[in-house]
């Protein structure tokens, strides 16, 4: 049984009825289709070239036959764990006994 507080849901504004976001975007489209990305030497971006995400689509509700627009709200969260960084070189003491299982 899947979890569907994970998915996206989209109700008609009128009737109610249910759908699935991917039943009206197409997944693709969402993030945009970038071809290029040009950077200054500090990584900050300066210039994008592709495609831009569709985030707003219009619908036509299957029970009731309204139209209405839907729009997504994308926003993201950085997740950093310092104990999954490993771009640093770092020394474990070990003691006699810990190096004996080792070998």
């Amino acid at each position: 049984m899947s979890d569907i507080s994970k998915y996206i849901i989209v109700k008609c504004p009128k009737c109610g009825y249910e759908y699935v976001a991917s039943e009206i975007f197409y997944p693709e489209d969402i993030l945009g289709k970038v071809k290029n990305v040009v950077r200054d030497d500090n990584g900050k971006i300066i210039f994008i070239e592709g495609d831009y995400p569709e985030l707003i689509e219009e619908w036509q509700c299957d029970k009731c036959d309204t139209n209405f627009k839907v729009k997504l709200s994308i926003t993201s969260e950085i997740i950093y764990d310092k104990n999954l960084d490993f771009s640093e070189d770092f020394i474990i003491d070990l003691e006699d006994k810990d190096k004996e299982k080792l070998f």
